[in-house]
C-alpha cells in the first residue's frame, strides 16, 4: 500500500527535497539509498491524545488514557491532567 511516508520518501530519493523522520521509521523505511544527518538539539512537539467529545468512553479506554497521560509525564516531567 502507497501511503504518505511513501510519498515523501520518493520525493526524497528522487532528490526532490528532505524530511524529517523518527529514526524508527527511517530504519524500517530505509533501502540503503537514503541517508541520516543527524539533529544536534531535540526537536520538541505538543502531541495530544484524541478522543470524540460526544461519545462514551468506557472504563478500559479511560484507564489506558490515565496509563497514557501518566507514561508522557514520565518522560516530561509535566503532571498529569485529569482525562
Amino acid at each position: 500500500m502507497f501511503n504518505a511516508i511513501d510519498s515523501i520518501l520518493t520525493h526524497v530519493r528522487e532528490g526532490l527535497g528532505a524530511t524529517i523522520l523518527s529514526r524508527t521509521l527511517l530504519e524500517q523505511e530505509n533501502d540503503g539509498e537514503l541517508d541520516m544527518i543527524e539533529i544536534d538539539k531535540p526537536i520538541c512537539c505538543e502531541i495530544g491524545i484524541v478522543d470524540h467529545k460526544d461519545k462514551y468512553m468506557g472504563s478500559a479506554a479511560q484507564a489506558y488514557m490515565r496509563l497514557l497521560m501518566e507514561h508522557c509525564a514520565a518522560f516530561t516531567g509535566n503532571q498529569e491532567r485529569s482525562a
